[in-house]
């Protein structure tokens, strides 16, 4: 057991160090990239949105989510200036995505209530218009906050929602994610056996998508579960 655990602990850091980088590089690619369009952070206050096509929304918002676990100002002004660029061009999918990136932020200010309030705002947008993959996320995300809470009946259950929704309409993409919260969620229960079962089905789905942060964040979880 300990030898699993002092491998996995170092695989971890390795990887972590790796996947900073390869982060850094994408932040400054895609703030470049940015300047040179209409909806460039660095512009004058929004008021004229002609020219802004959907890839510069979806630059913001990963732009939100690169920086926020380092910079969570950066990630707030990023995902603000996403959210009034789609609802001005009426860009739907924006519009959900940055509530659920809104969300995220709130989680990340451990400001639960209202990360909660606005997960719920997205799932209600998503399901008005069809947006199943999204509200997928957001379920599962609003699951993650009640962990925090300590509320495992109402975690659970968004993770069954989640999981249903995704059957129900095929979204293969989404299954990994699912996996690791219910892996979570058994952890927190203690059920050490179910945590590192589901845990370890997502991690094969992760990497065969070659998704090194993800393999990173399974293996942190995998560790801790040989700790626990």
């Amino acid at each position: 057991m300990l030898k699993n655990t002092l491998f996995y602990l170092m695989f971890c850091l390795i990887t972590c160090v790796q996947v900073r980088a390869d982060e850094q590089r994408e932040i400054d690619s895609l703030e470049l990239l940015l300047k040179n369009k209409s909806a460039g952070i660095y512009l004058e206050p929004l008021k004229d949105v002609k020219g802004i096509d959907t890839s510069e929304i979806k630059i913001l918002l990963r732009l939100s989510e690169l920086y926020r676990e380092n910079n969570l100002n950066k990630a707030i002004d990023y995902t603000a200036i996403a959210y009034i660029i789609s609802k001005k061009i009426n860009y739907k999918l924006g519009i959900a995505k940055s509530l659920n990136s809104k969300a995220s932020n709130y989680y990340y200010q451990s400001n639960y209530e209202e990360s909660n309030k606005t997960y719920l705002e997205a799932i209600a947008y998503c399901k008005k218009h069809a947006l199943f993959e999204l509200m997928v996320k957001s379920y599962k995300d609003l699951g993650s906050n009640y962990i925090e809470l300590g509320k495992y009946p109402d975690d659970y259950s968004n993770y069954m929602l989640a999981l249903r929704a995704v059957e129900k309409h095929h979204l293969t993409k989404r299954k990994a994610e699912i996996r690791v919260s219910l892996g979570l969620f058994y952890y927190y229960q203690q059920k050490l056996d179910s945590a590192l079962l589901y845990i370890k089905k997502a991690q094969e789905i992760f990497i065969h998508n070659n998704n090194s942060k993800e393999v990173m964040r399974t293996n942190f979880y995998i560790g801790a579960i040989y700790f626990a």
